[in-house]
């Protein structure tokens, strides 16, 4: 009996490192893993595998599926996702950029004001966050503050082997039932933004803080965001949000599809002049590449 348990632990333990084994080459392998596959996270895994590429333009531009409406996802320079990435994931996007691409002299991160700012106690972190991004590659970019929440997830400490992800069984459900405004932020949003902020100080590179169009009847509902104003108020990234604040544009809400979302016909219209928008609110920047923005904008209007 004895020897039977041994040979059964033997076999699943030699399983597990077979398992390991396929599961990192084809991490390691993109072109085939996005042949072979197309589950979701993994649209979010493309975005971690093109920040670690060459990246000719010196503008970088991250931020959620708004921004991804106006710059969309290009496997170059523009790297949009979506909300529940959270700072912390476009944090790892930026270093791997910057790290890998010297050249690069400006970041434009966008968000609207509702989502950039989100808890990661949410439903969707799973797919958008742990299984792209909780690698073991990615341990030298995390602290405290993100092991603090896998502590109350322990099953997400499983997602650093490279086969758990590939398994077909449940996402893990990083939901909470606390409740918080959708007016002010998390705090540990804006401490990897601050760490953002920092990192790109550190490599002379600019870090820009944008908004997306946002609902006119927002502005009336969070009191022009009053709240997270005063939130943000004496912080380290005080300045940044000073520029946000400017950037964002009040569009009617006749023109969402969704609560957040902005309707193709109205973009397909109106995109250069949304993104214009944008430039001219970033006053005393001059080091914006507009040309890769004009390129991706026509090509945007030529697939409709």
């Amino acid at each position: 009996m004895r020897k039977f348990i041994v040979n059964i632990l033997l076999f699943t333990f030699l399983l597990l490192v077979v398992l390991n084994i396929i599961a990192t080459i084809l991490l390691n392998s993109p072109k085939l893993l996005f042949t072979i596959s197309d589950e979701s996270w993994l649209r979010i895994y493309k975005r971690v595998i093109s920040s670690q590429e060459k990246i000719k333009s010196d503008t970088l531009y991250i931020g959620d599926s708004v921004a991804g409406q106006l710059f969309p996802y290009n496997g170059k320079n523009q790297l949009t996702s979506n909300g529940a990435v959270y700072p912390i994931g476009n944090y790892i996007l930026v270093c791997n950029a910057i790290k890998n691409n010297p050249n690069i002299t400006t970041v434009i991160y966008l968000g609207v004001p509702r989502v950039i700012g989100r808890k990661i106690e949410r439903t969707r972190t799973c797919n958008n966050f742990i299984k792209p991004f909780l690698t073991v590659d990615n341990i030298k970019y995390f602290d405290s503050s993100l092991f603090d929440k896998l502590n109350n997830k322990k099953l997400s400490y499983l997602y650093f082997l490279p086969f758990y992800r590939f398994l077909p069984i449940s996402e893990l459900d990083f939901s909470d039932t606390v409740r918080k405004s959708p007016y002010l932020m998390d705090e540990f949003a804006i401490h990897w933004i601050e760490k953002m902020m920092a990192f790109c100080e550190s490599n002379n590179v600019k870090l820009i803080l944008a908004s997306p169009p946002v609902a006119k009847s927002l502005r009336k509902k969070s009191n022009n965001w009053s709240a997270m104003r005063k939130q943000i108020k004496g912080r380290k990234c005080a300045a940044l949000f000073r520029v946000y604040f400017r950037t964002i544009n009040y569009l009617p809400d006749r023109f969402l599809k969704d609560r957040v979302h902005w309707k193709k016909s109205y973009l397909t219209k109106h995109r250069p002049k949304l993104i214009e928008h944008i430039y001219k609110s970033i006053r005393g920047i001059r080091n914006i590449d507009r040309e890769g923005a004009r390129e991706q904008n026509s090509r945007f209007n030529s697939t409709r």
